[in-house]
């Protein structure tokens, strides 16, 4: 595994394109449905919520998708830039999930991220 405190282009600030391709990979990251190379793309000291759980730094961005992917068949994610400005990036995004269970279901949210310009330089997200 890369080191804690490695980079990931573009960083901020952003303009409209590199903004555009941080989104994408953030975007092909989760579609390959491995956890630590997910957790890469955001700050070590990043922090989610979702819903009603509150995810701190690396490690516990890796047991989030860890736990949410054992109970899921299929995952597809689509994310798309809503805005832009300096180190802070908004997405709409859409998940398509089916279960074991074979239940398939269809997500929309919209996330905040604010990229770091400490430590790592990667985006943090606030609400996934």
């Amino acid at each position: 595994m890369a080191s804690q405190t490695t980079s990931r282009p573009p960083l901020p600030p952003f303009t409209h394109d590199s903004a555009m391709q941080k989104v994408r990979l953030a975007e092909d990251g989760w579609n390959t449905r491995d956890p630590a190379k997910v957790a890469l793309a955001y700050a070590i000291d990043s922090r989610w919520r979702n819903r009603s759980e509150f995810i701190k730094g690396r490690s516990e961005i890796i047991a989030f998708p860890s736990r949410k992917w054992a109970k899921e068949l299929d995952y597809r994610l689509i994310e798309e830039m809503w805005a832009f400005t300096g180190n802070r990036i908004a997405v709409r995004f859409a998940c398509d999930v089916a279960t074991y269970s074979r239940r398939a279901s269809h997500i929309e949210s919209n996330q905040i991220g604010i990229c770091l310009t400490q430590v790592t330089t990667t985006c943090s997200a606030l609400d996934r």
